[in-house]
């Protein structure tokens, strides 16, 4: 008997252990009350009882069952408060029945469990209490005292096995073994425990960088004019660099700029301005920005230049534009932006040739001049440059073509188109043109066509003279059978006299 209560204590110690305070419990058993076992003790003694095999097997025990309920105190300890029923030949009270009788039994115990149910496993447990029975119309009290074993089931439900020793508390009262062995589970489930909240993180001061605007106006030191397109440029000791362009006013915003001490520079057409400090104790100054203004000394004229089509007025974009200075000798390329604008500089006291180059185009060549003019008071020598596309079959007058009287001879001097025609012809290396000569309704026709022929071939022998091919030219005259104008006045024949420029083609 011993080896099976043994047995059934080590089968529970593989079941997981509740861990907490026991919630309220409500449980079933099945039980077995062993009275013979107690009476051999008491006749006899618990050592005499072993050694002769007196101890009572399972089948020859009363059967029975019941219910109880459970509640934790504390992690340690429990109380049960059950009843118990059986049917048995034997009683609390002294003697033997030959009628099975009816033994009901309640009983309070505490569970002091020896190990903390959040520390094992499987939670051993002694017991103590007081019990009252109910037998064969007599009632008593007596005292068990037990030891046991429970497991959790899956934090839902427990398991429980025991042993008690019921001690009567009279002579003439029998005393009894009781074992069990029941289930139980949770009147209600438990609510988690919520985590403490987790301590704040701790404060970090973040210092704010101070950082103020930086607004910066280039000018021209002589004029006092806002100079726009400056590079702008500050830069501080350990390599932070702010940098941008100026607008049309000539002003330049550098945002969120850092407290720090600065070096400030502007740079226009290549020419570097003064140059300025910015000192930490200005970012701690009231405003809302650090205000400077960058002076640039350049002698020279700026050429504020426009190409735009000679027909609509349009802005010709990408036009690379060249601007010649015929006194000192120098040369500037300069392309227009999608707004067809340029910009270039002009030495003083100097006269320039300007022309535009694209293919496809015809481009004027236009004169400007810094003679003359006072660099303290003018800044900007204005220009629009006209330019015209130049397709197939398209026609253009060469005004500024000029001969002697009733002659052909050319005076290039004055001939000013002569060079924009030359242009043309090395700007587009494939192009193909008729020169053709014509005259006003005076004279006889063989002598007017005679004199256009001979003048259109005066232009085409100077622009081979100028390196043009002369597979790529043709001169033809029409003398006065294509007027541009009326022949009735002298404004009309002055028109009607001309050279003009047909495109072929390539």
């Amino acid at each position: 008997m011993t080896k099976k209560i043994i047995l059934l204590l080590l089968l529970m110690t593989n079941l997981s252990v509740w861990a907490q305070k026991k919630m309220p419990s409500v449980t079933l058993h099945y039980s077995f009350t062993d009275f013979k076992t107690a009476m051999n003790i008491k006749a006899s003694n618990f050592g005499k009882v072993i050694k002769n095999g007196q101890w009572s097997n399972f089948p020859m025990m009363d059967a029975g069952y019941g219910l109880s309920y459970w509640q934790g105190l504390h992690k340690n300890i429990d109380i049960n408060v059950g009843i118990n029923y059986t049917k048995s030949i034997y009683t609390f009270p002294t003697g033997t029945y030959t009628a099975t009788q009816k033994l009901f039994t309640f009983e309070a115990n505490g569970i002091f469990k020896i190990l903390a149910e959040n520390k094992a496993a499987v939670t051993p447990y002694i017991s103590a209490g007081v019990g009252l029975y109910s037998n064969a119309g007599k009632t008593g009290f007596y005292a068990p005292l037990g030891l046991g074993v429970h497991a959790n089931l899956w934090d839902e439900a427990f398991v429980f096995s025991g042993a008690q020793y019921r001690l009567s508390f009279t002579k003439s009262n029998n005393s009894a073994l009781f074992y069990q062995v029941g289930v139980g589970t949770h009147l209600f489930r438990r609510k988690e425990k919520p985590l403490p909240p987790a301590p704040p993180p701790p404060v970090v001061e973040v210092v704010k960088p101070i950082t103020k605007d930086v607004a910066i106006w280039v000018k021209d030191e002589a004029t006092n004019l806002p100079l726009p397109d400056a590079a702008v440029t500050i830069q501080s000791a350990n390599g932070k660099v702010f940098s941008g362009k100026s607008d049309e006013d000539g002003k330049l915003v550098l945002t969120n700029v850092s407290k720090d001490e600065y070096t400030v520079e502007g740079k226009l057409n290549g020419i570097i301005s003064e140059s300025k400090k910015i000192e930490p104790a200005m970012f701690d100054a009231a405003g809302y920005a650090i205000n400077l203004i960058l002076l640039n000394n350049d002698p020279r004229f700026t050429l504020s230049g426009k190409a735009v089509d000679k027909k609509g007025g349009n802005p010709v974009a990408d036009v690379e534009v060249s601007v010649n200075n015929n006194t000192k000798v120098g040369l500037q390329n300069i392309n227009t932006n999608a707004d067809g604008l340029f910009k270039g500089q002009l030495d003083a006291a100097s006269d320039f040739s300007v022309s535009g180059k694209k293919s496809g185009y015809f481009s004027n060549i236009e004169q400007v001049s810094t003679k003359g003019l006072n660099r303290s008071t003018t800044l900007y020598v204005k220009l629009e440059l006209e330019i015209q596309e130049a397709k197939a079959g398209q026609k253009f007058v060469l005004n500024n073509i000029f001969f002697e009287t009733n002659k052909a001879t050319l005076n290039t001097v004055a001939s000013t188109d002569l060079d924009r025609l030359v242009k043309y012809l090395q700007d587009n290396p494939s192009a193909r043109v008729e020169i053709q000569g014509h005259t006003d309704s005076r004279g006889s026709v063989s002598l007017n066509n005679r004199l256009s022929k001979n003048r259109a071939v005066s232009v085409m022998n100077y622009l081979i003279e100028k390196g043009i091919a002369a597979n790529r030219l043709v001169a033809n005259g029409y003398g006065s059978s294509q007027p541009a104008d009326t022949n009735s006045t002298p404004e009309g024949r002055a028109n009607n006299r001309r050279v003009e420029v047909k495109i072929l083609g390539e």
